[in-house]
């Protein structure tokens, strides 16, 4: 997966012995798939999600570790130089082009991932 598909869910498997088979690490016999919680977070399961046993809970299956690609939209900058101004019909803060004359803010990018761990692991 390349950089800047943000809001993508990313699953981590182990495959020890490397004959291209995930590592059975819940107890369960057979692999269990990660179910898939897509955006908008927080509403799981719902109509876009994947819910692979129909529990309702998000079930980590024998992935070791789930993470989300982070979203400019959901963590915007703020706090650049000069007035806020509309563009679009949109308030624009920091943004991107010559009037912030290339400012430098803290932010995140589209498409960067940091893991989760599984439930209980701190």
């Amino acid at each position: 997966m390349g950089a800047g598909h943000p809001r993508v869910q990313v699953n981590l498997y182990q495959d020890t012995n490397a004959d291209g088979n995930i590592d059975d690490i819940n107890g369960v016999a057979g692999v269990q798939l990660a179910d898939v919680d897509n955006y908008p977070f927080n509403n799981f399961p719902g109509t876009e999600d994947i819910d692979r046993n129909t529990n309702g809970v998000f079930d980590y299956g024998d992935a070791l570790q789930v993470a989300w690609t982070d979203s400019w939209d959901d963590n915007l900058p703020t706090g650049a130089q000069g007035d806020v101004f509309s563009l679009h019909g949109l308030p624009t803060d920091c943004y991107d082009g010559l009037r912030n004359f290339n400012q430098v803010r803290p932010a995140v990018f589209d498409g960067g991932y940091r893991s989760r761990g599984r439930p209980g692991d701190g």
